[in-house]
């Protein structure tokens, strides 16, 4: 399924010896953490809610970013009805709010260590104080 997209996995050495060829970004960060056993914890209420962060900067943080990037840095600028980023920018804020409530006490995403969440989630932020 890579469609042209970026970015893309090839692995020729794929699970059970199998190439596998991954796009998205979420996809590649799952798929090489349970090839390396790495960065997805074996407890399944934090593998669990390791995901869900996973899902929840794809679903929320990332589109929304990717949106008021669009706004600020592309075609989007052309638009004078202010309303859509506005409301962009307001899912923002609530959703940086989510973050900031969750990680008061938290060194990391989940539990006590560095996961494919924590890998995910800060390219967004420092795009968006970039924009």
């Amino acid at each position: 399924m890579a469609d042209g997209r970026i970015p893309v996995l090839l692995d020729p050495d794929g699970l059970g010896g199998a190439p596998v060829l991954l796009a998205e970004s979420n996809a590649i960060l799952l798929y090489l953490a349970q090839k390396t056993r790495r960065f997805l914890l074996d407890d399944v209420a934090l593998r669990l809610e390791t995901l869900q962060w996973l899902f929840w900067q794809a679903s929320s943080l990332g589109a929304t970013f990717g949106q008021i990037g669009y706004y600020h840095r592309f075609e989007g600028s052309e638009i004078e009805d202010p309303s859509p980023l506005a409301k962009h920018v307001d899912e923002a804020k609530r959703l940086l709010g989510q973050l900031e409530t969750r990680m008061v006490g938290h060194k990391w995403l989940v539990g006590n260590d560095y996961s494919i969440a924590d890998m995910a989630v800060p390219p967004w932020i420092r795009n968006l104080i970039g924009y």
